[in-house]
């Protein structure tokens, strides 16, 4: 044996992912209270909470993603968004992006498409709301 890790319960935390191929070019934005988390090439963590960057552009068709990560059994009122860059290569496209939500160990997915405003607006970033799941209240029975 090389070495032992301890990884936390999946069920104690609630997780947001977008995924996203090239050329397309993402953050992911949280705003929780007073707290703003961005994952733009390097974690963001305050210790039970946190945006994370995974993947790299140095490799052969990269998959890119980001990761928020929050010690919970929901995002709670978290405000989620994606911040699409409007590039050279990107504009006029229509792009697929992922999101996948993970809460109590369960995941599900959800494939998007972007229509990217045409190449005037190259430099500007078409904000993506909407992207995690809305919060579900239990009813009293």
């Amino acid at each position: 044996m090389l070495g032992k890790i301890a990884v936390p319960d999946v069920s104690a935390y609630s997780r947001f992912a977008i995924v996203w191929e090239l050329p397309a070019d993402l953050d992911l934005r949280v705003t929780d209270g007073t707290k703003v988390l961005v994952g733009s090439g390097t974690s963001a963590s305050d210790g039970d909470q946190g945006v994370i960057a995974l993947g790299s552009t140095a490799v052969q068709s990269p998959v890119l993603a980001r990761v928020y990560s929050v010690r919970s059994q929901t995002l709670g009122d978290a405000d989620i968004t994606g911040e699409l860059r409007i590039t050279p290569a990107s504009c006029g496209r229509t792009l697929r992006v992922d999101t996948v939500y993970s809460s109590r160990g369960i995941a599900t997915t959800a494939d998007q498409a972007i229509r990217v405003p045409l190449c005037g607006t190259a430099g500007d970033i078409l904000v993506l709301k909407n992207l995690a799941p809305a919060p579900k209240l239990a009813a009293p029975k």
